[in-house]
């Protein structure tokens, strides 16, 4: 994966149960995102993106939106309850179908902890090109002050 991973995560929404309940998955999905997260792991995170949005469009609109930002992502990562669940199913499919990386939580731990390593080691690699640049405009400009400094002297 590259710089900047982006995972999606994937699990029951909706329960034919009732509000509680799907305050419930909404919750065990924040709870989740949040660990990736302080991983240094971009998520997006459609329970929270959709929370509180039932009914203000329909079903179909909001899984082909979540479809949509899924084909963004670099992984899609599924939370437990999802295989119940007819989105995060078509999600998975989706995912498979197009060649994004489908974990598991939380045997995937491994492979986060890795996604997280990469990350942060791609993230030295730009900092340190950074300060290279950095260091080659400062030579630039103390070599231009130079030059000015002799052009006037002679």
């Amino acid at each position: 994966m590259k710089h900047g991973t982006l995972v999606y995560i994937a699990g029951p929404h909706s329960d034919p149960r009732g509000q509680w309940y799907v305050e419930q998955n909404i919750r065990a999905a924040e709870i989740i995102t949040l660990e990736l997260m302080r991983m240094g792991i971009a998520t997006y995170c459609p329970h929270k993106q959709t929370q509180h949005m039932d009914g203000a469009i329909t079903r179909e609109e909001f899984i082909l939106l979540d479809i949509i930002a899924l084909s963004r992502c670099d992984a899609l990562l599924t939370i437990p309850g999802w295989e119940d669940s007819a989105g995060a199913s078509l999600e998975v499919e989706y995912a498979m179908r197009h060649g994004i990386e489908v974990l598991s939580w939380p045997q995937c731990m491994a492979r986060l902890r890795e996604l997280a390593t990469n990350l942060q080691l791609a993230e030295g690699k730009l900092k340190e090109q950074a300060l290279k640049n950095q260091g080659i405009a400062i030579k630039a400009l103390g070599d231009l002050k130079k030059q000015e400094r002799d052009a006037t002297a002679a």
